[in-house]
């Protein structure tokens, strides 16, 4: 898998997002659970640390621990575990070896971006902690922005996107929560996401917007900043960060 990077900042297209890492031939799974560590090499190509081959993987994107998905399963009076249990068993049966999974952090922050344990995240926990039983690797975007018809206090309730990327209120709030999602131990897998290989990598946030005549600068800084508050907790993991509005210059 090739990308374009910038020190330890990777961009990828919104199609490769999408699917997860890429792709792989489909298979019924070897039954070798999602434990094996990737690294970046010199041409920024995502690789196994254990064979040097490069990362292929085939998957979806998947949420039903938040939003309309969490609602609607509330409503028809099932249990979240139960569908998701389901659903991760089928996919591993279609031979999906990869989620990617956007992150209501709405759901699961107050409003200075401290973490909040709750329904949501726990969600999220056995979420992964199911994936990984099944060889499905997650790609994690922390910040979705996205409104929800659930009950929330999170930061983004009191930014727009425009605000999120530009307006330095927000940077604090954002850092905040970045670096204590990181820092997260799930209790099924008794690892923090930084350090789980399950989590193969993290996006800062999904479908940056920019206010008009925002400068490269601007953006390059945020990012910055974002991914300081990920590398400051000891993270190592690979980071994309997506160049949304043709703002790839920002990036690279």
């Amino acid at each position: 898998m090739e990308c374009m990077m910038n020190d330890d900042i990777v961009w990828l297209s919104s199609f490769c997002l999408a699917l997860a890492l890429g792709t792989s031939a489909l298979a019924q799974g070897t039954g070798r659970p999602a434990d094996r560590a990737v690294r970046m090499d010199e041409q920024g190509v995502l690789r196994w640390q254990d064979t040097g081959e490069e990362v292929a993987l085939f998957g979806v994107n998947y949420y039903p621990p938040f939003s309309i998905n969490y609602a609607d399963l509330k409503r028809l009076g099932v249990k979240h575990e139960t569908v998701i249990d389901q659903d991760v068993a089928h996919f591993a049966r279609m031979g999906l070896d990869a989620i990617r999974l956007h992150v209501w952090d709405r759901e699961i922050s107050d409003r200075d971006g401290n973490l909040v344990e709750n329904e949501h995240l726990r969600l999220l926990d056995h979420l992964i902690a199911r994936c990984k039983e099944r060889g499905i690797y997650t790609m994690l975007t922390p910040i979705a922005w996205w409104g929800t018809q659930n009950p929330s206090q999170g930061f983004s309730n009191h930014f727009t996107m425009h605000q999120m990327t530009t307006d330095l209120a927000a940077r604090k709030p954002q850092q905040t929560y970045l670096a204590q999602f990181v820092r997260h131990v799930n209790p099924h897998t008794k690892l923090a996401y930084k350090d789980d290989p399950a989590v193969v990598a993290f996006e800062l946030i999904n479908e940056p917007l920019y206010p008009p005549k925002t400068t490269d600068a601007q953006i390059t800084d945020y990012i910055n900043a974002l991914t300081d508050a990920i590398r400051s907790t000891g993270c190592r993991k690979p980071i994309f960060y997506n160049g949304w509005q043709n703002r790839l210059a920002a990036v690279r």
